[in-house]
């Protein structure tokens, strides 16, 4: 069987060009060689101190007990202050009425099982801790759509008054930069030379979300979220208890490859899918694929059934996400698209299950 990375290309597109430096890990204005050592360490310290005091910020994880993003059975939060990991929180939770049922999709993904969460309190009792918890920090998920989207549905099925998050999304950073076979969070990491925990552990994927974010920061030489959401050309996300904006990109999404239109023109160019070719494999948990090309289209994507050299993302549809991360066994449709990696094609490797929260 082939490897996710055998023939695959890993690279990263080359920061822009900027007046900085690296210190401790931590981005600073670079100092003219005339200064005096002492002196031109007094300024770079100084200037990593405020740029580390910037660096403020939470990243949160959700899994879910079945296919209905509002059965959410765990949450996983990393707090960011000064520019290191600070606080770290995780809860099992009973998911809200209706929505208890554990799939053994679900179980298998992280491992949470129905006994697991009985004696737990119920998310409608947790959440008013993480409004708290959170405050008025930016907050980042990867694969924000599926994590906000879920605390969302899962606020209007308790009846549960919404929180306000204003948030960005670490895989569309993470694809605005990097060249990677899949933007899986593994492969993310892997990327960025982050050692995560087990994937789908909200608490490790929380952490692991966090810490891309910061190697982001310090890769584009960015001060704080807002200057690294500018380089991206990205709008931050905002969700209240009256509306839900998504964090996209803020003068439309990756080009179409050349000769191709978008299915519907007058969809939302900001979306992610919109211009994008995309084949899809094997079975969605929620709908048909004929249902799945139907939603695409209306977002301005192009559906195809195999794989070609026009195909930017390949879709496997019951692919355990947990699997897909560099160094495991790949399936047919897979290894073509690796192939093609190999040749040039940008084609990126996405499990159905990020694909379904990104036709919000």
């Amino acid at each position: 069987m082939l490897s996710a990375f055998d023939g695959a290309a890993l690279s990263a597109r080359t920061p822009p060009t900027s007046c900085t430096g690296k210190v401790g890990g931590s981005t600073a204005v670079a100092v003219p060689h005339t200064l005096e050592d002492d002196q031109a360490g007094s300024i770079l310290n100084e200037s990593s101190e405020f740029i580390r005091a910037r660096r403020r910020f939470a990243a949160i994880d959700v899994e879910t007990a079945n296919a209905q993003r509002a059965s959410i059975c765990a949450v996983g939060i990393a707090i960011v202050e000064e520019g290191e990991v600070a606080e770290q929180h995780h809860w099992l939770v009973r998911p809200p009425d209706g929505y208890q049922d554990f799939s053994a999709f679900n179980t298998r993904i992280h491992g949470i099982r129905a006994a697991d969460v009985s004696d737990s309190q119920a998310f409608s009792s947790l959440m008013p801790q993480v409004s708290d918890l959170l405050n008025d920090l930016p907050v980042v998920a990867h694969n924000a759509s599926f994590d906000i989207g879920a605390i969302r549905l899962a606020c209007l099925a308790s009846a549960t008054q919404m929180p306000t998050l204003h948030y960005s999304c670490t895989m569309a950073l993470s694809r605005a930069t990097l060249q990677l076979p899949s933007y899986s969070l593994p492969f993310c990491a892997e990327a960025l030379g982050i050692n995560m925990g087990r994937h789908h552990d909200a608490l490790a994927d929380a952490e692991a979300a966090a810490q891309i974010a910061l190697a982001l920061l310090d890769r584009e030489a960015a001060d704080d979220l807002d200057a690294l959401l500018e380089r991206c050309h990205m709008r931050w996300g905002l969700l209240t208890e009256v509306e839900w904006l998504r964090s996209r990109f803020s003068h439309g999404a990756a080009s179409a490859v050349k000769g191709t239109q978008p299915a519907n023109p007058d969809a939302d160019p900001s979306h992610q899918l919109y211009g994008r070719s995309v084949a899809l494999t094997g079975d969605l948990v929620v709908m048909t694929r004929q249902q799945a090309f139907e939603q695409l289209a209306g977002l301005g994507g192009i559906g195809q059934k195999n794989v070609t050299k026009t195909t930017q993302i390949l879709v496997v549809g019951d692919l355990n996400p947990a699997v897909l991360r560099p160094g495991e066994a790949a399936t047919g449709k897979m290894r073509k698209a690796f192939e093609l990696q190999a040749k040039g094609q940008q084609i990126e490797v996405m499990s159905g299950y990020d694909f379904l929260a990104m036709l919000d």
